[in-house]
């Protein structure tokens, strides 16, 4: 069964709290095992607007990936396939990483704040698109990185409050959390790319 309306706004509640560092947000999110898996059900939310995204950029510099010209198909291919890895690559490296990191006990927590605070960004990183035919390039350019900076304090809060994480570490999961994604956009582009 899909996310109930109920389930999509206790876990956008749950991730704004977050942001704004309230240290009972996790006290918003559906915590048991159930609401772990049910969490992973964010994606089909964001994958629309994405694509709807993509197809309203349709035909402008999308057609240059990584400086060379590729097809739409292939730019659509690369946003669909980074963003479901980015989606579960963060998840699963948490898993993995639980026990020698000492979280094991707060991991689900934090993956499920994970989760819902990726569909809060996915809808708030469509701010620039939607405004790009409105604003100067300089200016939506500008307003990206803010917004770029606002997911990495997400972050930050994130691991403070789900994992009652030190400053060192909370910030060395948020350098750790932009490497990997540099990591996944360079090896998709890569990979769709080789096949193009």
């Amino acid at each position: 069964m899909f996310l109930t309306r109920k389930e999509i706004a206790t876990g956008l509640t749950g991730a704004w709290r977050i942001f704004k560092g309230d240290y009972q947000a996790m006290q918003s999110f559906d915590l048991s095992f159930e609401g772990f898996w049910r969490s992973f059900y964010g994606l089909a939310l964001v994958v629309p607007l994405e694509l709807a995204l993509m197809l309203a950029d349709r035909g402008s510099s999308m057609e240059q990936v990584a400086g060379a010209p590729v097809s739409f198909a292939a730019t659509l291919l690369i946003g669909m396939f980074a963003l479901v890895i980015g989606w579960f690559i963060v998840p699963l490296l948490m898993l993995a990483l639980a026990g020698p990191l000492g979280i094991r006990e707060r991991v689900g927590g934090f993956i499920i704040g994970y989760n819902w605070g990726s569909v809060l960004i996915a809808f708030v990183f469509a701010i620039p698109d939607l405004l790009l035919g409105l604003l100067p390039l300089g200016a939506a350019q500008l307003l990206a990185f803010f917004l770029f900076l606002v997911a990495l304090r997400y972050v930050y809060m994130l691991a403070s409050i789900a994992l009652d994480a030190s400053a060192g570490f909370a910030v060395a999961l948020v350098i750790g959390y932009v490497m990997l994604g540099l990591l996944v956009v360079s090896a998709v582009t890569s990979l769709v790319l080789a096949f193009a």
